[in-house]
């Protein structure tokens, strides 16, 4: 780590430094205290595209909402790189997918079973159809997981308190994969799919609906939602890719 600075510096930092980050981070370390990187230094660290350099501009005179802005129009119109798709590609990944209509009809079918809130449990072949707002806590078995903070849930659920369990309130319900399944918003994909196929904005309508509505059922770290991180990370990996494809629709 002692290297880590000048090695920064040559192949990465390729603005000029208004000051020495290294020398600032030492003298931190000697006196034993915790060294603040003011943002005028932190964003002089970095330089890129136009867009960077506006977001730089409009964070160094304090207005935060035209550089979250400008920032925000830079990742989404950059050419390169893109997360899933070339999208001047698109026309022809859409004409070959099309040419096949037994996945035409697998997306099809995935994507009204997805706008109807009916799910399938790949796990145990259980299906269940929301009538209303989809219940995200659902066991699909007529039940849903409380409401509770992740660190009760751990508590509840470590391995010394698993054979009380047949006291506890959560007994009565049967393995979590069910509802982290759900949970890690696969069907988000094939509804970006078929909104990035047919530009039909219902699709897109209802990804926005649903993650705006899974947005407040599910508080950050309340609810077994939060408590599985592979669970979280696919989750957000689905996101990104959804996020991606409807912004290059």
């Amino acid at each position: 780590m002692d290297n880590i600075f000048p090695w920064l510096r040559k192949n990465i930092i390729t603005s000029s430094m208004p000051f020495s980050l290294e020398a600032q981070v030492d003298l931190a370390y000697d006196s034993c205290s915790t060294y603040d990187l003011q943002d005028k230094y932190l964003l002089g660290q970095f330089s890129g595209a136009p867009g960077i350099e506006e977001a730089k501009n409009y964070s160094l005179h304090d207005q935060p909402d035209k550089a979250a802005e400008a920032l925000f129009n830079h990742f989404r119109d950059r050419s390169r790189p893109t997360l899933f798709l070339r999208y001047p590609d698109a026309k022809a990944i859409a004409d070959t997918f099309k040419a096949s209509p037994s996945a035409v009809k697998e997306l099809s079918d995935a994507t009204q079973q997805a706008m109807r809130h009916t799910f399938s449990s790949y796990l145990s072949n259980q299906q269940e159809t929301f009538s209303g707002e989809i219940d995200w806590f659902s066991d699909f078995c007529s039940r849903s997981w409380p409401k509770t903070a992740v660190k009760e849930l751990r508590k509840i659920l470590s391995p010394a308190n698993v054979a009380n369990l047949n006291e506890s309130p959560l007994a009565r319900y049967p393995s979590l994969d069910r509802t982290w399944e759900l949970n890690e918003h696969y069907h988000f994909l094939t509804l970006a799919r078929s909104y990035w196929l047919s530009k039909q904005d219902k699709y897109a309508s209802e990804i926005l609906i649903q993650a705006t509505e899974w947005g407040t059922s599910n508080p950050l770290w309340i609810g077994v939602n939060w408590l599985n991180f592979d669970t979280i990370a696919i989750r957000l990996m689905n996101w990104m890719i959804v996020v991606d494809m409807c912004l290059h629709s």
